[in-house]
């Protein structure tokens, strides 16, 4: 029985299949019909109804289909027709309903081909208008990201958490853009001036800069201010309002986002952040000659000294991703000359700093600059940095998860970029590139990885590279002055210490500022990790 019921159901599906077969045939039509005159009220079976709907929306959206194919109810409407109405010679001996489901496929078709051969351009009937040639210098400079790959719903995507060089990559990457740059260090500047005019209580403006807007010059720089639309190459001139009004029109017409660092070397700055901070000098000596403005420029700062506690940091810094890179095994060779003198300060010394400052200069209609800096009377050479770093990891050494202990090893110090430069193409991107080549499926996945820290460790060389190399040395002339009249009170030269002589290098890398560069990078990865 049931083998009979099972041949019974075949033989009643197979029915099915064979008609949907047959009605599927007798609608098919030919590719170009003209609509064959029929009586009025003639109507197609249910089963072809939809394709005729579906053949009839085709035409109206195409907008030029016959209108006595797709709404015709007499001869007369369907005279209006713009196409031929000649009856091939197969369709005959056709139904009405078939002749009219065929003409309106086929004249659908006809003038879909004929609305894609009459397409109108792309922006349509207005002429784009080339850009100005200012817009066009900063399109060659910007970059050009391809948008990210979207995953699919559903997916969530992980990735470890970042070490302390790809943090600082990261940051960079979020401020090395041009229009943040300038608004925040540049046009800041400006609504503050308007706002502090409207003051009239007004006693200290105080602005934090950097020492490096000095750029890449050599020996002893002063504390001096810069000239409205001063730049350190020669014969250049700076417009700032210029640059504001090109950045608005790339963000408002344009859309674009760029990086300003080809901006910054064409002036003579190494990068964009000390150029902005530069205009920003400029524009709050110009707009502010009639304020008590007092202007403190730190030189890289590192974890405190004493207050609130010895070795406090809030994230990754300027000699921290080389600890932290070295720590992770991930630091092979750098860039590094002995001979020069790295210019460090602790951040509570410049807080002190910055407190004495304005209570020194209480309602003083004046301008005065401080370098808030070390080098001159305390230096540092980057051969003791490297000392002392071999010298940490030598007292307290890294172990694997095995508990092995891993072995020290020098890192290769080149003491020019280019050198450095060379050394990573032939010794780690070519053999990379060949292997991913030979091995493109089986090597993939490694390959991504060790791209991705290659292009972290360059970039983070080329970052360093203005300040490893950095030939000149900060006055502090105004800096001792200030500290000598806040030593005559023993109280606040206690409360209030930022003397650099005081100040052990070695004893504070190794003891505070190293370990705490590390057990910050290692607290933020298992924070990201867990979260």
């Amino acid at each position: 029985m049931k083998f009979l019921k099972y041949c019974g159901t075949a033989r009643r599906s197979g029915q099915r299949r064979e008609a949907a077969r047959r009605r599927r045939t007798r609608c098919e039509a030919p590719r170009r019909c003209a609509p064959s005159p029929a009586p009025v009220g003639t109507t197609a079976p249910p089963a072809v109804r939809p394709r005729l709907r579906e053949a009839t929306a085709l035409g109206s959206r195409v907008g030029e289909a016959p209108v006595g194919v797709l709404c015709a109810k007499s001869n007369s409407a369907r005279a209006k027709s713009s196409l031929p109405r000649a009856v091939p010679p197969d369709s005959a001996g056709l139904p009405a309903w078939r002749r009219r489901a065929g003409s309106a496929v086929g004249d659908a078709r006809a003038v879909r081909k004929a609305s894609i051969r009459r397409r109108p351009p792309l922006h349509g009937a207005v002429r784009l208008d080339p850009p100005p040639a200012d817009v066009r210098a900063a399109l060659k400079d910007s970059i050009r990201r391809r948008p990210p790959r979207m995953a699919p719903p559903g997916w969530v995507r992980r990735r470890p958490a970042p070490c302390g060089a790809e943090r600082l990559e990261l940051k960079r990457q979020k401020t090395v853009r041009y229009d943040v740059a300038l608004a925040t260090n540049t046009a800041g500047i400006m609504h503050l001036c308007k706002f502090a005019k409207q003051c009239d209580n007004l006693r200290m403006l105080l602005h934090v800069s950097t020492a490096y807007v000095a750029g890449e010059q050599a020996g002893l720089l002063l504390e001096k201010p810069f000239q409205f639309g001063e730049a350190l190459r020669k014969s250049y001139h700076l417009d700032i309002e210029a640059e504001l009004q090109l950045v608005d029109r790339m963000k408002s017409i344009h859309r674009i986002k760029f990086s300003g660092d080809n901006k910054a070397k064409h002036f003579g700055w190494p990068n964009t952040y000390v150029l902005t901070k530069a205009m920003g000098e400029m524009l709050l000596e110009h707009l502010g000659r009639d304020l008590p403005v007092v202007i403190i420029r730190p030189s890289m700062i590192t974890s405190t000294l004493h207050d609130p506690m010895p070795g406090w940091i809030e994230e990754t810094r300027t000699l921290d991703a080389i600890f932290i890179a070295y720590n992770n095994q991930t630091l092979p060779c750098f860039i590094a000359d002995g001979n020069v003198i790295c210019d460090l300060i602790p951040g509570d010394m410049v807080i002190n700093a910055m407190m004495v400052a304005i209570n020194s200069h209480w309602n003083e209609q004046a301008q005065v600059i401080y370098h808030v800096t070390s080098a001159h009377q305390n230096p540092l050479p980057s051969s003791l940095i490297e000392i002392s770093m071999y010298n940490y990891f030598h007292k307290n050494p890294r172990t694997t998860k095995d508990g092995k202990v891993i072995k020290n090893k020098e890192v290769l110090v080149f003491k020019k970029f280019s050198y450095f430069q060379a050394y990573m193409f032939l010794r780690y991107k070519v053999p990379l590139e060949m292997m991913h080549a030979l091995l493109r499926g089986l090597y993939s996945k490694n390959y991504n990885k060790i791209n991705r820290g290659y292009t972290i460790l360059m970039t983070m060389a080329k970052l360093y590279a203005p300040y490893a190399f950095f030939k000149g040395r900060f006055d502090d002339t105004n800096l001792r002055k200030l500290w000598n009249a806040t030593a005559m009170d023993k109280n606040d030269a206690s409360l209030f210490n930022f003397d650099p002589n005081c100040i052990n290098w070695s004893s504070y890398l190794v003891n505070t500022h190293i370990p705490a560069a590390i057990k910050y990078a290692s607290d933020s990865k298992v924070k990201t990790g867990s979260a």
